[in-house]
């Protein structure tokens, strides 16, 4: 991108009180919650799937910081929905 990286990450900090990763992970929770909620096919899906679509390396570090963001384990969260759709 030719971006300089220290320009970036002041950037997202000053804007965004976050550093980098932090905020990159919040955008892959809040692009994987979306597709959850508009996307009923996804309630089905693996959670290693569901890692791998918003970009996570692994599922552990995808449930960890799905917890982080949403203070439940996205299970959870998927049961919740389920229910919801009824």
């Amino acid at each position: 991108m030719g971006t300089n990286t220290n320009y970036l990450s002041s950037i997202i900090k000053k804007h965004k009180q976050s550093n980098f990763n932090s905020y990159l992970n919040q955008l892959r929770i809040d692009y994987i919650v979306m597709k959850l909620k508009q996307n009923p096919e996804y309630l089905n899906y693996k959670i290693s799937y569901l890692a791998e679509e918003c970009g996570f390396s692994s599922h552990t570090v995808f449930s960890r910081i799905f917890i982080e963001k949403m203070g439940i384990p996205p299970s959870k969260f998927i049961e919740y929905l389920k229910k919801e759709r009824g």
